[in-house]
């Protein structure tokens, strides 16, 4: 795969640890080499492929394995090699779920689930990936003292049912969150496991 560009930073991709990318998704990266030119450049990847958008520029790959990228570059009509780099490749990790950004832990206070509208997939990794999964549907038990209510959604949305009672949930109740299903960034639709009662505070 190959992509001519104007230099940017040394290969160095939008992720909080480390310089490495995910398996199955537009990476962001950019690329600035230790003495910048107006040379273009030529991007080349052993195992995916390198795209660009508006000046900005995608590694994508299904290899799970470390990847070579190789930077050529582009003077007077000649192409010489300038930089080559192994970047590590992650598997995206199992996600959580979250209310307005806020991950489900074990307790959480009523006020988060007050006129709350949905359901959203949560990964504490990075910005890039935080609001990269998106529920397709899921289940819902609330536990109280009087009673204990099912209820199910086969979108991400609440509800009316499930809003008419998160809005009024009672100090000590508990919200169980079952047949979770959710599609990745990376294509794929898996069941997320969120096993622990969440107790409203």
């Amino acid at each position: 795969t190959q992509l001519c560009a104007y230099s940017q930073d040394m290969i160095k991709f939008y992720t909080s640890e480390g310089n490495f990318a995910y398996v199955g998704i537009d990476n962001a990266f950019t690329f600035n080499p230790k003495n910048p030119s107006k040379d273009k450049f030529i991007f080349k990847t052993n195992r995916g492929r390198i795209d660009s958008d508006n000046g900005r520029y995608y590694f994508k790959t299904m290899s799970k394995d470390s990847t070579e990228i190789s930077v050529y570059k582009i003077s007077n009509g000649d192409t010489s090699l300038m930089h080559k780099e192994f970047i590590k490749i992650r598997k995206i990790a199992d996600p959580s779920i979250s209310v307005r950004g806020i991950e489900l832990k074990a307790k959480i206070d009523k006020s988060i689930f007050r006129n709350a509208e949905t359901l959203e997939g949560f990964l504490d990794i990075d910005n890039t990936l935080k609001n990269a999964f998106h529920i397709k549907s899921f289940k819902l038990t609330i536990i109280s003292k009087a009673k204990t209510e099912s209820f199910e959604s086969y979108t991400n949305v609440f509800t009316g049912e499930m809003r008419g009672r998160l809005n009024n949930l009672n100090t000590g109740d508990k919200l169980l969150f079952e047949k979770i299903i959710a599609s990745g960034p990376d294509g794929t639709t898996r069941y997320i496991s969120h096993p622990d009662y969440v107790e409203v505070k």
